[in-house]
């Protein structure tokens, strides 16, 4: 069941990724548990994990802007601030 909140995005994004209206482009470094360094990869600042409540352990890659509405309401108040600023 999808989440209205999930991020109906595939991810890692594209370097020039521009599809999501909220979207708030991070280099974000991995590492393996004895903190090696992998490649880097593009996410969101935005990007977190939901956990799907009737199943414990089981988890989705959860927007905190929330839905397509949210994200869209969050680029205008983005665009807005700006314009006052």
């Amino acid at each position: 069941m999808a989440r209205s909140d999930s991020c109906p995005y595939r991810r890692p994004f594209a370097e020039y990724f521009a599809d999501c209206p909220g979207y708030e482009p991070e280099l974000f470094t991995p590492t393996t548990m004895r903190g090696a360094s992998l490649a880097p990869i593009w996410t969101c600042g935005h990007l977190t994990a939901g956990q799907v409540n009737e199943q414990p352990g089981h988890w989705y890659a959860r927007c905190q802007l929330g839905d397509a509405v949210g994200r869209r309401e969050a680029l205008f108040r983005k665009l807005l601030g700006r314009r006052v600023a």
